[in-house]
């Protein structure tokens, strides 16, 4: 699952096609790219703050690049349907 952020938020998710980053250096500074299904994607009616995101995972939104812990997309999916984004 990929989460998309605008101003501190989360505004939407989507599935990855590939597992992780596939790949490709043809450009120079130029590492790879995640593959979305396009299909998965999902923007939020009430997007999830950064207290929210925090309560959950014990990480600030910032501009980084975030590795969430699977264990707990449970609970953000509860968070999710409690929400009404689901």
């Amino acid at each position: 699952m990929i989460l998309f952020q605008y101003a501190q938020e989360i505004i939407g998710h989507a599935f990855l096609k590939s597992n992780g980053c596939v790949i490709d250096k043809k450009e120079k500074g130029y590492i790879g790219y995640y593959e979305i299904n396009m299909e998965s994607i999902i923007i939020y009616n009430n997007p999830v703050t950064k207290e929210e995101i925090y309560e959950i995972w014990m990480k600030k939104l910032g501009q980084a690049k975030l590795k969430l812990e699977v264990s707990k997309y449970d609970e953000y999916l509860k968070l999710l349907e409690k929400k009404r984004n689901l």
